[in-house]
């Protein structure tokens, strides 16, 4: 034979055909080769198949028409969050004039080095109750968890414990893990329910996604409770941002688009971002025992080799009918820190607990050092009732602020500031 051919896809392959004579009797050996799918693909096994001329079938290993196959059994990592194992591999041959059989194999996930746990695909020398399979008959590749274990492993954001899990591929045709789980953050002094997350999945490259969060809260040193709504977590991804206004400007220091809504592709190490979800919710609701609440609308994070973005948006913070803030901050730094940005704009009321007059107001802030340009301001707007000629003048708003190397868009920033009453005055 000149070239190999592919009798099951590339997972069996001939490699070369010889003839022989063997006790007076014709037959033909065949040199072979099986191969594991993604993410087992550096399991491999090669081995000979004999038929005389009478149709009886030998080969080192076989056993009922079950050929078990030799292969190298170390662990392959799955990014850091598992390892899989190949526990067997075998070959059933019901018919070989009709080419009629299927390669199997069985493997063992571990997750977070829980090797008394794993998630196991098949069992071992089992064709029937096979972890991944290919038939000649059908084909096609099949993957198969033939367990459901229950136990709980931490990622770097999260303590998980497994509710139910399946295949993510609803044709069985490769790799992929998805999990129902019950979630913890990864911090000192967190208890409660914990939060419901759907979707935790695990791909041939590791976490491919964290889910989303369908309900549950947790609490902060049992007092402060926290619930949160859409949950995004990724390493190694192309994520797309969007300029949407002002204090949402695309993070991109040396070219910061003009027009609003233009959406920019950030390759980044990793990146969160917590977003309203449930029920049209918050992002994040926080609530302490005496009256105080708290919202914030968007949170987002992320880095890359040569930058830090951080963005909290709509913060709202309530302490009972006294007081209530708004807020949102926008920071950003490349080359190390070199250049950076910061934005930060809030307001909000106090009420008098004696029926006094209400107070509000609003703010606004800005540094940055780019290029080599350096640059600060702050605008601060009051409004209150402040008597100049009592009965016949008065003020009811008042503003100042001061601004070095400013930009245009600072201006933009503090005339739409004035043109706007704070969002609790009414």
């Amino acid at each position: 034979m000149d070239d190999s051919v592919n009798l099951m896809g590339e997972f069996l392959v001939l490699n070369s055909l010889d003839f022989g004579i063997n006790d007076s009797k014709a037959q033909l050996t065949a040199g072979l080769t099986a191969n594991m799918p993604e993410p087992l693909e550096s399991k491999t096994s090669s081995f000979d198949l004999t038929i005389d001329q009478n149709g009886a079938i030998s080969s080192d290993g076989l056993s009922d028409n079950l050929l078990r196959l030799n292969f190298n059994d170390e662990g392959v990592g799955i990014g850091e969050i598992a390892s899989i194992n190949l526990t067997g591999m075998g070959l059933k041959i019901d018919n070989i004039h009709d080419l009629n059989m299927t390669l199997f194999a069985s493997a063992d996930l571990i997750i977070d080095g829980k090797t008394g746990n794993p998630i196991q695909f098949g069992t071992q020398g089992d064709a029937d109750n096979y972890g991944i399979r290919y038939r000649t008959s059908e084909s096609s590749l099949e993957w198969q968890i033939t367990n459901s274990p229950s136990f709980g492993f931490d990622t770097d954001l999260l303590k998980m414990t497994i509710d139910n899990l399946s295949l993510t591929d609803e044709n069985a045709e490769s790799f992929g893990v998805t999990m129902n789980t019950t979630a913890m953050p990864m911090l000192p002094g967190v208890d409660g329910e914990g939060l419901t997350l759907h979707g935790f999945t695990i791909t041939t490259s590791g976490i491919g996604s964290m889910g989303d969060v369908q309900g549950g809260n947790f609490n902060l040193a049992g007092v402060i409770t926290f619930e949160l709504g859409k949950f995004e977590w990724g390493k190694n991804e192309t994520i797309s941002v969007t300029n949407q206004s002002g204090y949402q400007e695309t993070p991109d220091i040396e070219s910061i688009p003009d027009e609003e809504n233009e959406t920019n592709e950030i390759d980044v190490d990793e990146y969160l971002k917590f977003s309203p979800g449930i029920n049209n919710g918050k992002a994040i609701k926080i609530s302490i025992p005496g009256g105080f609440s708290g919202e914030i609308n968007e949170l987002f994070y992320y880095q890359s080799s040569d930058s830090f973005y951080l963005k909290i948006e709509g913060v709202e913070i309530k302490f009972g009918d006294i007081a209530e803030l708004t807020a949102s901050l926008e920071y950003l730094s490349v080359n190390g820190g070199d250049d950076f940005r910061l934005l930060v704009a809030g307001g909000g009321t106090l009420k008098s607990p004696l029926e006094g007059p209400q107070v509000g107001f609003a703010a606004l802030g800005a540094m940055s050092n780019i290029n080599e340009k350096f640059r600060f301001g702050i605008f601060v707007k009051l409004s209150a009732e402040i008597k100049i000629l009592p009965g016949i003048l008065s003020l009811t708003e008042v503003g100042a602020g001061f601004f070095y190397n400013p930009e245009e868009s600072d201006y933009d920033h503090i005339i739409e500031l004035t043109d706007r009453t704070t969002a609790f005055e009414n």
